[in-house]
């Protein structure tokens, strides 16, 4: 895959975070911890769903350079959007990319 160019998109890596909730649990939240440029290309919306619907999800594929911190509890975001990571592969096997499934849910 030629990539010069195609990694166009500045995301931030966020990683999660536990943080006592002061009852004895913790509350989960995502702090970013890098930004990476990424190839992001929308895949689909769920069957009957509008990308601007309340409720709908859109799915996406993103690329990028590969790293090791990189696996199904971090998020991307791009302003305003998270994209939850679903799964992560190595698609050539090589440790040069990242392709990661992602869930854009629409609130």
């Amino acid at each position: 895959m030629k990539t010069v160019g195609r990694f166009r998109t500045a995301l931030e890596l966020m990683t999660p975070t536990d943080v006592p909730d002061g009852a004895g649990g913790v509350a989960r939240s995502h702090a970013t911890t890098a930004s990476v440029w990424a190839l992001v290309e929308p895949l689909k919306a769920l069957p009957g769903q509008a990308m601007d619907q309340e409720g709908a999800t859109i799915t996406h594929r993103i690329t990028i350079r590969f790293r090791t911190d990189v696996d199904s509890a971090v998020r991307f975001r791009h302003g305003d959007r998270v994209f939850r990571v679903t799964a992560v592969h190595d698609p050539d096997g090589r440790r040069r990319h990242l392709v990661c499934l992602c869930k854009e849910p629409k609130a």
